[in-house]
């Protein structure tokens, strides 16, 4: 499709309400061949401890700017805790946090509203997601600020002309 034909796109989508699928009609009419996959990277069970792999997994979305991509891993990255639960990755508690356990719970407790405590390190295998469904997004990403783990990542793909 030609760059005439995608900017008519992305004007049709605009009018549509598609702010997103305009926006990429528009990074393709501009001539971007570079995208940025945000891929939920696979998870490996080894010696006891869920372990996150590289290069490999589930793509999640496509995006033409760095900027964009990076958003949207902070968000994938912190709604990934309504189904996991961090502490099953790693051999401690340092393995998973970048804050202290003391801090980490005083703050996810007045984030949720709730007593919140940190799994004793022997206990949290097959536990249940880490926080419940319903939390917002919002406090999700400021949940996950404290957490060292990465479960998505960004890959840099050519796209064909």
């Amino acid at each position: 499709m030609d760059g005439e034909k995608l900017s008519k796109a992305a004007t049709v989508c605009e009018e549509g309400g598609l702010k997103k699928s305009s926006q990429l009609m528009k990074d393709l009419a501009g001539g971007s061949t570079t995208a940025f996959l945000v891929l939920e990277r696979s998870i490996d069970y080894d010696d006891s401890i869920f372990e996150l792999c590289s290069g490999f997994g589930r793509p999640a979305n496509l995006h033409l700017t760095k900027e964009s991509a990076q958003k949207s891993l902070e968000l994938e990255n912190a709604r990934i805790l309504r189904q996991q639960h961090p502490f099953a990755f790693g051999y401690g508690h340092e393995d998973v946090l970048n804050v202290t356990v003391d801090q980490f719970e005083e703050s996810v407790s007045a984030i949720l509203g709730k007593t919140f405590k940190v799994p004793d390190e022997d206990g949290y295998r097959l536990l249940e997601p880490m926080v419940p469904k319903k939390t917002s997004d919002e406090n999700l990403l400021e949940i996950s600020k404290m957490i060292r783990l990465e479960f998505f990542e960004i890959v840099e793909v050519k796209l064909n002309g």
